[in-house]
């Protein structure tokens, strides 16, 4: 709701000249209704491109979660397997060149046992640069998460081109309103348990990787609220663009 102020100007005649009083005793407010959400095509595909990026950006933010994640972990495995790695390895290999011999004659036997040896040379380098693989491994993933936002961005731009292409004034404007209202509330009932989430959190040392998960439950949770309103929005019937 807009609301404008007018403010009243009184003139008053005072003997030898009319002086002019600005008063704000006589203020008017004038209400002036928005324009109905989602009146149009345009309105509709313009709010499905908007939560298409909110949609992104949560699955963004979960996707490196998942990064930071993984490399803690696979550190963690490096020095468990440590001591018994390369002795693995070998085992490996004896089970693998059994299972050749088993089950393969020359000319295919040979060329099996030579995938074996490869194996565990593969497995041996794996064990002495365990670490660097380990971020390695990090960086591959941050790199492919980024990919996939920009391709996802994209995405947003013809998923507003998609909608123009089906969609036929005019719209059910409240259906574009009741789309919005859903997303609004999801995101406020996602925001509360995130909340009641990092309330919940142990003291101590443990409290920092739970609050971080806390953050994580919550992006999932905002993502699925716009993948919801999209469906809503521009989705299979019924939605406001396929009633």
């Amino acid at each position: 709701m807009r609301v404008y102020c007018k403010l009243m100007v009184v003139a008053r005649r005072l003997p030898g000249r009319i002086v002019l009083f600005a008063t704000v005793a006589a203020m008017m407010a004038v209400v002036v209704p928005e324009p109905a959400p989602g009146a149009t095509c345009a309105s509709v595909c313009a709010q499905v491109q908007r939560s298409c990026k909110k949609q992104d950006k949560a699955e963004w933010k979960i996707a490196r979660f998942s990064c930071r994640q993984s490399l803690p972990v696979c550190d963690l495995d490096c020095d468990t397997n440590a001591a018994t790695c390369p002795t693995d390895c070998d085992d490996d290999q004896s089970l693998c060149d059994g299972n050749c011999n088993a089950s393969f004659t020359e000319p295919e036997l040979a060329d099996c046992l030579a995938s074996c040896t490869t194996d565990h040379g593969d497995c041996i380098f794996a064990c002495e640069n365990c670490g660097p693989l380990c971020k390695e491994t990090y960086v591959v993933c941050v790199e492919q998460a980024k990919q996939d936002r920009t391709e996802a961005k994209e995405g947003c731009v013809t998923a507003r081109s998609d909608c123009l292409g089906v969609c036929v004034d005019p719209i059910d404007s409240n259906c574009a309103k009741q789309c919005k209202s859903g997303e609004k509330n999801c995101g406020r009932d996602a925001s509360q348990a995130y909340g009641q989430c990092k309330r919940s959190c142990p003291t101590g040392t443990a409290k920092r990787a739970c609050v971080k998960q806390c953050k994580n439950d919550h992006s999932v949770a905002r993502g699925q609220c716009s993948a919801d309103s999209i469906i809503c929005l521009g989705g299979p019937a019924p939605s406001c663009v396929n009633p």
